[in-house]
């Protein structure tokens, strides 16, 4: 569309319920797969398009609104019930027939019980309450959000293990929405990473944050054109991830127990590095500093016990007295 006489590749954007173009842009990288890719949480059989969660919610919404407004009318019903007159009786209304609060009416009396009566309505079914329980639960369901994943209170006191179970059976549906978002993902990147690897002309460099400042990394485009496979990590639940950095902490702590360990102050840094990394820290070379440094300090400490010991052992020679202790503080 250059007028050059040589077919380009182009992408349009097409509206398919008003049938109109909303635009078209210029690829100017032709490669075998097509840079489209689909992404549908709750596909419809055979079709492209997929359901929305408004739409798996609608039906189930649908049936508690007719079920909550029958409720309504019954309850309206009960509380303005209508007069029952029996028939052959004298009774006293006004022209209209109007039944109201503090109404006086005269009444002849019919098998010992009044000829005029307000008509008794049924209480409200406990089924259509557990209809709606059970609605609710539906729509749990669809969406995979409980009580405890929505920050809530679950109801009565259940164990981290049953709590767990819980969250994975009503999050089974989230879990394959999570999947379906890692699949396509997946297909992002590496279809980005062919691109690069066709494209790309200089080596590509990124800017990392390290405890000596900012430091640029280059990455050469013999590393990039090897076979790489690319995979999109998944995220764990919250309870998962508290009990993985209260079994961190606690492997930790029985691992400075060890005397090879508290010796070693490159041992001592591996165990906070992997401490940090169990609450997700970002910072971990800004808070721990590198296994270099951990190793200068600890020479460094070593050389200052040194001469510590030198000092004292000539201050005996000296003196025939045993060095004078510092103060603890």
């Amino acid at each position: 569309m250059d007028m050059d006489g040589q077919a380009e590749e182009n992408i349009f954007y097409w509206h398919e319920l008003n049938q109109r173009m909303l635009g078209w842009q210029a690829y100017d990288y032709p490669v075998e797969q097509r840079p489209f890719f689909p992404y549908t949480p709750f596909p419809r059989p055979d079709e492209f398009l997929g359901y929305s969660i408004i739409e798996r919610l609608a039906r189930v919404q649908s049936e508690m609104d007719i079920n909550h407004n029958t409720r309504i009318n019954l309850i309206v019903r009960k509380n303005n019930a209508p007069l029952v007159i029996a028939d052959g009786i004298k009774e006293s209304l006004t022209a209209d027939g109007a039944w109201y609060m503090n109404k006086i009416i005269e009444a002849e009396y019919v098998n010992g019980k009044p000829g005029i009566s307000v008509l008794e309505i049924p209480d409200i079914a406990v089924a259509s309450f557990e209809e709606e329980s059970l609605l609710q639960h539906y729509g749990d369901e669809y969406t995979s959000l409980n009580q405890p994943q929505v920050g809530g209170q679950s109801s009565g006191k259940r164990s981290a293990t049953e709590m767990r179970q819980q969250s994975n059976a009503s999050g089974t549906r989230m879990a394959l929405v999570c999947n379906q978002l890692r699949i396509t993902l997946s297909q992002i990147i590496n279809f980005v990473h062919i691109l690069n690897k066709t494209y790309m002309r200089t080596d590509p460099q990124f800017v990392d944050q390290t405890a000596d400042g900012m430091k640029v990394s280059v990455l050469s485009l013999d590393k990039l054109s090897e076979d790489l496979e690319i995979g999109i990590a998944g995220a764990t639940e919250p309870i998962d991830s508290m009990t993985r950095r209260n079994e961190t902490m606690a492997f930790v702590e029985k691992m400075m127990a060890f005397p090879f360990v508290q010796q070693d102050m490159s041992h001592q840094w591996y165990l906070a590095r992997m401490l940090c990394e169990a609450f997700g820290r970002v910072d971990t070379s800004q808070i721990i500093g590198t296994v270099d440094q951990a190793v200068q300090a600890q020479q460094a400490q070593a050389q200052q016990l040194e001469k510590q010991r030198q000092h004292d052992e000539q201050f005996i020679m000296q003196s025939g007295k045993q060095p004078p202790k510092e103060p603890n503080n």
